[in-house]
């Protein structure tokens, strides 16, 4: 299963990250190490999925967290 797999994922980052295993995806950097994270990297992010994606730099998972604005809109055109 791929949940116990996760599961120590993080558990390794929060010991090897200072604590710190996730950071969101801030426009088009990681918020953690301030490293650009490549296009196709934030729309794979973007699009869900079972996928665990790492930042490339700093190798914290990463998640995408739509702006308050355009989380309206959408909900708006729906």
């Amino acid at each position: 299963s791929a949940a116990p797999d996760a599961l120590a994922l993080f558990m390794r980052l929060v010991k090897s990250r200072h604590g710190v295993a996730v950071s969101r995806v801030d426009g088009e950097t990681c918020d953690a190490c301030s490293m650009l994270v490549r296009p196709q990297l934030i729309q794979e992010i973007k699009s869900g999925g079972d996928v665990i994606h790492l930042c490339e730099t700093c190798s914290r998972i990463l998640y995408w967290e739509e702006p308050a604005a355009e989380a309206v809109e959408n909900a708006l055109n729906v």
